[in-house]
């Protein structure tokens, strides 16, 4: 028990010295900008399938935040007005690009985490940064789909299918367990092979499990106000929907951040040996 809260308090002391919150706030802003192209992409793919139903139309009208949806319809509109072969590619190039900058803030806060200085050329560290960004948005998109939306998708199949009674539990257990592993493989990688030096996969679980429920539990709580979201209106008027999404990505950087946090409070001793021996060759 004492050594727990040493650990903890080591935690708390080593999270506000590397301004955890900063870079929280620089991963957000960046998932910020990244998204509005990603929303470009997605209503550009609605817009071209099968998907574009007028039944599917009305249905996410009544699921979504009335803000969300009425930018995403403005998106939509505006794209097929004025449809463009420029607007697609400069809408990939921009998310990435944003993306990956993000990705970046995460790789140089889990190197200041660790006490370890950036060794690596330019070309590998984009690289990294361009295979997490993918990895990320996967990561981001499955929790929109699975966690947050996931119970109103299910409504919206039952709709128009029967489905037996037991299917509903097995559904939910599938939605968190999808979510769990595929997060749990994306925080191994990220907290393993993004920083300067990689440590081991068992080493850096700790701050994985963390994460990996953080982001299940912040989704969560996304999924709740998605629900009642017309009861929480008066919080920020018009603006309650866009604030709850930035709010919910702000959380998601904090845990990535905190997660890398932990991983350096458990492999403080490592690291420590690994300086020793570097400033003695």
């Amino acid at each position: 028990m004492t050594e727990f809260i040493g650990k903890l308090k080591q935690l708390i002391d080593k999270i506000e010295k590397d301004d955890i919150m900063a870079w929280a706030s620089m991963l957000t802003l960046f998932l910020l900008l990244s998204l509005f192209p990603l929303i470009i992409l997605i209503t550009d793919f609605v817009a071209s399938t099968s998907f574009n139903d007028p039944n599917i139309t009305e249905y996410l009208i009544g699921i979504l935040p009335a803000p969300i949806f009425e930018t995403i319809q403005t998106i939509a509109i505006d794209i097929e007005q004025n449809r463009s072969t420029q607007v697609i590619p400069a809408a990939i190039i921009i998310a990435m690009w944003a993306a990956s900058k993000g990705i970046l803030a995460i790789i140089q806060a889990l190197n200041k985490a660790y006490d370890v200085v950036e060794t690596r050329s330019y070309i590998k560290l984009r690289f990294f940064a361009l295979l997490y960004t993918l990895g990320f948005i996967l990561l981001i998109v499955l929790s929109l789909l699975l966690i947050v939306f996931g119970n109103t998708i299910y409504s919206f199949i039952e709709n128009y299918i029967t489905l037996p009674v037991f299917i509903s539990p097995i559904v939910n257990l599938l939605r968190f367990t999808i979510t769990m592993i595929f997060s749990m493989i994306f925080f191994v990688f990220l907290y393993n092979l993004s920083p300067t030096v990689q440590v081991g996969v068992v080493k850096v679980l700790p701050g994985s499990i963390f994460s990996s429920f953080g982001l299940i539990i912040a989704s969560s709580a996304f999924s709740i106000y998605v629900k009642y979201s017309t009861s929480l209106s008066y919080l920020y008027g018009s603006l309650t929907g866009f604030m709850a999404l930035v709010l919910w990505l702000y959380f998601i950087s904090i845990i990535i951040m905190v997660g890398g946090e932990i991983n350096a409070v458990f492999l403080s001793s490592h690291f420590k040996h690994l300086n020793q021996h570097h400033h003695e060759v």
